[in-house]
C-alpha cells in the first residue's frame, strides 16, 4: 500500500465523525426560547430585623413593714395575685393587744370628754347666774379643753395601733406573678425585710436595640412583630410607643419599647426575642414572583444579556402579592427571564419572545 494512498485514507476516517462532530452539532443547536420581563423600581414595604428582650413593666422586692415572725404564706412561687391581696402574714399578737388597748383608751378618754363637756354647760350656766366664781369657771373649762385633746391623742394612738396591725399582713403593690418567695414560716423578720418577688406579667415591655444607620426611621406608632423561643413558629404582635431621645453612647444604638399584651401568660420576663420594625416604604428593584428560584436558602434568577442566559445569586428583599424586591446585583432597566423554563442553565443561547 502506497504512503499516499494511506494519508488519503486517514483522512477519510477522520473527516467522518467523532468528537469534532458531536460538537458541532451541539453549536448548532437552537436557542431556548424564553419569556421576559423588565426589573422595574416601585415603593415597597420595609421591615428591619432586631434583637431585644421582654422585660416587666413592674418587678419589685416587697418588703415587710412590721417586726415578727412568718405566721402563713398566702402566695407561693408562681402565684398570679391581685393589687391589695396577702402575700405573706406575720405574727400580730403585740400589735394586736396594743390595738385593743389604744380602743380601750379612746373610749375611756370619750366618756371623760362627755362628763367635763356636762360640767362645762353647768359651770357656764352658773357663772351667768352668778353662782358660781369665774375662776372656778375657767378651771372647769380648762379641763373640758384638756379633756378634748386627749382624746385626739387616744384617738391617734388608735390609728397608730392599727396601722401596725394592718402591716402585720404583706400585701402585693400590684397585679402579678409572685417569682421568688424569701422567707419561711417561724422566720423573724424586721422592717425592710424582703418578702417576696413580685412581678407584673401582663402586659409585658419589649425593648429592641436599633442601630444608628436605622434609627431615624424608627418612629412611635410603627408596628412589629416578634418571635420567641419558647413558642417556635408563633408570632407575636405590638406596637412602638416609646423611642429613646438619644443613642446609647457605649452601644450607639437606641432602644425603643413596644407594650406587649400578655393576657394568656405565654409570654415570659427577660426570654429573648428576634423582632421585625415596620419602617417607612422606599423605593426597590421588584421582579415577578416566578422570575425567582429559591433553594437550600439560595435565591437565584436569570437575566437575558446578549441573548444569552446569565445566572445571579441575589439577596431577596420585601415580598409583595406577585412581586419580589431585589436587593443586590439586579438594576433597574435589567431583562430577566421569567417565567423560568425547564432545563434553564448560565450560558444557554436564548431566543427573547
Amino acid at each position: 500500500m502506497s504512503p499516499l494512498f494511506l494519508f488519503s485514507l486517514l483522512t477519510a476516517v477522520a473527516c467522518s465523525g467523532g468528537p469534532s462532530a458531536e460538537a458541532a452539532a451541539e453549536k448548532a443547536a437552537p436557542p431556548l426560547v424564553v419569556a421576559t420581563t423588565i426589573a422595574t423600581t416601585q415603593e415597597v414595604p420595609r421591615t428591619l430585623t432586631v434583637t431585644g428582650s421582654l422585660v416587666a413593666v413592674e418587678d419589685a422586692l416587697v418588703a415587710a413593714e412590721a417586726a415578727g415572725a412568718v405566721e402563713r404564706i398566702v402566695a407561693d412561687r408562681g402565684d398570679l395575685v391581685v393589687s391589695g391581696s396577702a402575700l405573706v402574714v406575720l405574727d400580730a399578737t403585740t400589735s394586736g393587744l396594743q390595738a385593743t388597748e389604744a380602743a380601750a383608751s379612746v373610749a375611756a378618754a370619750e366618756v371623760q370628754v362627755k362628763q367635763a363637756e356636762a360640767d362645762c354647760a353647768r359651770a357656764r350656766a352658773l357663772t351667768e347666774a352668778g353662782g358660781l366664781a369665774t375662776a372656778e369657771r375657767d378651771r372647769l373649762l380648762s379641763q373640758c379643753e384638756q379633756g378634748a385633746r386627749q382624746l385626739e391623742a387616744a384617738r391617734a394612738r388608735l390609728a397608730l395601733a392599727t396601722n401596725q396591725l394592718g402591716r402585720a399582713t404583706v400585701r402585693a403593690p400590684f397585679a402579678g406573678v409572685v417569682a421568688e418567695r424569701m422567707v419561711s414560716p417561724g422566720e423573724y423578720v424586721t422592717p425592710g425585710k424582703a418578702v417576696v418577688q413580685l412581678v407584673a406579667v401582663d402586659p409585658l415591655r419589649l425593648e429592641l436595640s436599633v442601630p444608628e444607620r436605622a434609627a431615624a426611621q424608627v418612629l412611635s406608632g410603627a408596628k412589629v412583630t416578634f418571635t420567641v423561643t419558647e413558642h417556635p413558629g408563633r408570632v407575636f404582635e405590638a406596637t412602638i410607643d416609646r423611642v429613646s431621645p438619644a443613642l446609647r453612647e457605649r452601644t450607639r444604638d437606641l432602644v425603643v419599647e413596644a407594650t406587649v399584651p400578655n393576657a394568656d401568660g405565654a409570654l415570659r420576663p427577660n426570654s429573648f426575642a428576634v423582632a421585625k420594625l415596620s419602617l417607612p416604604n422606599g423605593p426597590g428593584v421588584t421582579i415577578p414572583l416566578a422570575a425567582l428560584i429559591e433553594k437550600d436558602g439560595v435565591a437565584r434568577i436569570y437575566v437575558a444579556k446578549d441573548n444569552v442566559a446569565q445566572e445571579r445569586v441575589v439577596e431577596v428583599g420585601s415580598r409583595l402579592a406577585e412581586v419580589v424586591e431585589i436587593r443586590v446585583d439586579l438594576a433597574p432597566g435589567e431583562v430577566v427571564i421569567s417565567p423560568i423554563p425547564e432545563g434553564l442553565a448560565d450560558g444557554a443561547a436564548l431566543s427573547l419572545q
